[in-house]
């Protein structure tokens, strides 16, 4: 198979239940070792599944470029897909049959941070390295490196970064002593977010009045954005995903609300845009790892533009990067061994689509954080990007709060 798309994936991934993985992007090699086989498990059914192709398509990409200048050390590389449906039982048994039935030299996924977590330890035991692609969860990289597992790794900015510059963004575009209302999907993405937004938001000079929760693919939200509308916030924040997200504006809009939505997910994003209509998607905000905008970027977004023909979100570029990262550091090693991988992920010095990436202590890099905003011409738009800084301190004070997994 040579250059299969998603459509493919998302034909065959819930139909092959001897391994629940296929091969894309093959291109066979003649070298004697075969091809550099990689697993990836993202969320391609269900209701993150949006998210899930997107950064299937990054990754692919990647790996398409790879192959087409030579492969990596004569070889070609060769994904294995398995679908974990943003999922953790799913994630398990998707990670099981890409270690053991596909033989993975490493593996790139799983979206949902509940997903990630649930399969670390398996990668750590089977001593094969993890590279996480879009999961922003503490409890993954506190528990990382010197935390306990040397097999996994994240490049993007996990939650509490992003929530501290993002507090401050609220705050200084609302008004003064900004009343929030949090609406969060349950899991460990949501309720950690919430847990640190409920000190950087007053840090920043706001006040929380309201918590809510709703569960990954909730359909019917109109009962909590009735009370929502009721308290009269200056402002509400949403913590939500892939199609959930549009199923929810939807409902924000039919009931006539107007309080300015801040958000971290999928908020802010063409298919949004698309959904729902440019008036009604405008001004939107997002915190993300990366969002289209920057002029140094244009090369891979007109890259990805034309080989799908969509625009790349923010999974589509750090799965473009996980697999970039994997790249270099099979190529620093000069093998593709697991513990090669990991050795040359720890020992990694590059710079990305999402800034410069070394992996500290606890196989963290510190990229960038940038807001964006669901512009008037009904597209993305950059409002700031900032490079993470690590304060002095920060995994004991993640270990304080939040404890050891």
């Amino acid at each position: 198979m040579v250059g299969r798309g998603v459509s493919m994936v998302l034909r065959r991934v819930g139909c092959v239940l001897l391994l629940g993985v296929i091969g894309v992007a093959v291109v066979v090699s003649s070298a004697a070792e075969g091809p550099i086989r990689i697993g990836v498990s993202e969320p391609l059914t269900g209701s993150v599944s949006l998210a899930g192709a997107s950064t299937l398509n990054g990754i692919t990409l990647a790996v398409e470029e790879i192959n087409l200048a030579g492969g990596l050390l004569g070889r070609q590389v060769q994904l294995y897909v398995c679908d974990s449906k943003c999922d953790a039982t799913e994630a398990v048994t998707c990670a099981q049959r890409l270690i053991y039935d596909a033989r993975v030299v490493t593996v790139i996924g799983y979206q949902c941070s509940g997903a990630s977590l649930a399969v670390m330890q398996l990668h750590q035991e089977a001593g094969i390295p993890l590279h996480v692609d879009c999961s922003t969860s503490i409890s993954i990289t506190l528990t990382a490196g010197v935390g306990g597992n040397d097999w996994v790794f994240r490049c993007n900015p996990p939650d509490p970064i992003k929530t501290v510059a993002y507090s401050q963004y609220m705050m200084a575009h609302s008004v003064p002593n900004a009343k929030v209302a949090i609406l969060a999907v349950t899991g460990s993405w949501g309720e950690g977010a919430v847990k640190t937004f409920a000190t950087d938001i007053p840090a920043a000079g706001g006040q929380i009045v309201s918590v809510d929760y709703f569960t990954e693919g909730e359909s019917e939200f109109t009962p909590v954005l009735t009370k929502i509308k009721n308290e009269n916030p200056d402002a509400l924040l949403v913590l939500v995903r892939a199609q959930t997200a549009i199923t929810f504006l939807k409902q924000y809009l039919e009931l006539n609300m107007t309080v300015p939505l801040f958000s971290m997910g999928e908020l802010v994003a063409q298919a949004v845009i698309s959904a729902v209509g440019v008036e009604n998607a405008e001004g939107i905000t997002s915190c993300a790892g990366w969002l289209p905008g920057d002029p140094a970027d244009e090369p891979f977004v007109t890259a990805y533009r034309a080989r799908w023909g969509s625009e790349p979100s923010e999974g589509s570029a750090e799965g473009y990067v996980a697999m970039t990262n994997i790249a270099q550091a099979i190529r620093d090693q000069g093998a593709a061994t697991p513990d090669a991988i990991r050795q040359g992920l720890k020992a990694l010095n590059t710079d990305s689509l999402m800034g410069h990436v070394t992996f500290d202590d606890h196989n963290q890099a510190w990229t960038e954080v940038v807001i964006g905003v669901n512009s008037a011409a009904g597209k993305v738009e950059l409002l700031d990007k900032q490079q993470a800084v690590r304060p002095d301190g920060f995994w004991a004070s993640m270990a304080t709060l939040f404890g050891s997994k």
